[in-house]
């Protein structure tokens, strides 16, 4: 080893250190890569505001697509805005006279009147109805379609409707109550869902009863032939509306009074709380001022549910039967 090397430098297991650089080459280094990292943050700047808006107006659009497909997507059809081909109004007596008011019947209807387990079915002689939907509601105005039907049940003070749908093996079948302010306004109301006959633009203005589903068969109604009735039972207004399965003109004229017949035992509930009022009045020894509940038309009918033979007028028929309790 030369007296000039250093012991240290050759030593083994030892790594020397690099040469230091200039200062000129650590500023040029330090400068350089301060370029690099700022020339790779540039490139990956992105403006923040169109890139929030865009979001926002993605989320929007996924709102309104989940919307719309709630409420208008397949499989849900739109409400049945139909109307009868043939309408008549009737009037019960007893009813009149004994739940003229709301005041006399406060209490509101429960599923259970209209829709217990187990009984569900409506039958007359032989002819059944199984219930396919129901609905109790306080907003009466959902019931209804139509300007004029819609200003009747305003102005009616509706505090409750009670509508079902029915099928036969033949027949489709809907039913409601309204509960009204008193009798006047369930007239009223009657009034206000009778089809008008004038000319195309009052026709437009009319209205009637929405079934509780659009589901079929339901939506088949107004397809074809049908006929309803209104029965004014004191402050309460009982809706029927009927139409044969199988019929597709509404030119077509059907007897439907059978039909009409087994579903008016709908209204069993009200004639249920006639007898509750009837009682109480004799219990406190006052007179109920009323015989025979039986219905009275307004118009030529005598029982409160039937076509006249040609489905025409609504005439009553001999025979028909009457709910029970009726007298």
């Amino acid at each position: 080893m030369s007296s000039t090397e250093s012991p240290v430098s050759g030593a083994p297991g030892r790594r020397r250190k690099p040469p230091a650089s200039t200062p000129q080459e650590r500023s040029g280094r330090s400068r350089g890569t301060r370029r690099r990292r700022g020339g790779r943050r540039a490139t990956r700047r992105f403006p923040l505001v169109p890139v929030l808006v865009g979001v926002l107006v993605v989320a929007v659009i996924a709102l309104a697509v989940v919307v719309v497909m709630r409420f208008t997507g397949p499989g849900t059809p739109e409400t049945v805005q139909a109307m009868p081909s043939r309408y008549q109004v009737y009037e019960a007596g007893q009813a009149n006279e004994l739940l003229a008011d709301r005041d006399d019947d406060p209490r509101p209807f429960t599923e259970h009147d209209f829709f217990s387990e187990g009984d569900t079915d409506i039958s007359s002689r032989e002819l059944t109805f199984a219930l396919q939907a129901q609905d109790i509601s306080e907003n009466c105005t959902e019931a209804v379609w139509g300007p004029r039907a819609l200003a009747a049940v305003e102005s009616a003070d509706c505090s409750q409707v009670v509508r079902a749908g029915y099928v036969s093996d033949e027949h489709i079948g809907v039913a409601a109550v309204f509960k009204l302010r008193d009798v006047e306004a369930a007239r009223t109301l009657a009034e206000g869902l009778a089809p008008a006959e004038e000319d195309a633009a009052e026709k437009a203005e009319g209205g009637f009863l929405v079934p509780p589903t659009s589901q079929e068969p339901f939506n088949l109604l107004g397809s074809g032939y049908s006929s309803a009735e209104a029965t004014v039972n004191g402050h309460y207004l009982v809706v029927l509306w009927v139409q044969s399965k199988d019929s597709a003109s509404a030119e077509e004229i059907e007897v439907l009074q059978q039909p009409l017949v087994t579903l008016s035992r709908f209204d069993m509930p009200i004639y249920q709380r006639i007898n509750e009022r009837k009682n109480f009045l004799e219990a406190h020894g006052e007179d109920t001022g009323a015989e025979d509940a039986g219905a009275e038309d307004t118009g030529t009918g005598e029982t409160g549910a039937g076509d006249a033979g040609t489905g025409e007028t609504g005439t009553g028929v001999e025979g028909t039967e009457l709910p029970q309790g009726t007298g």
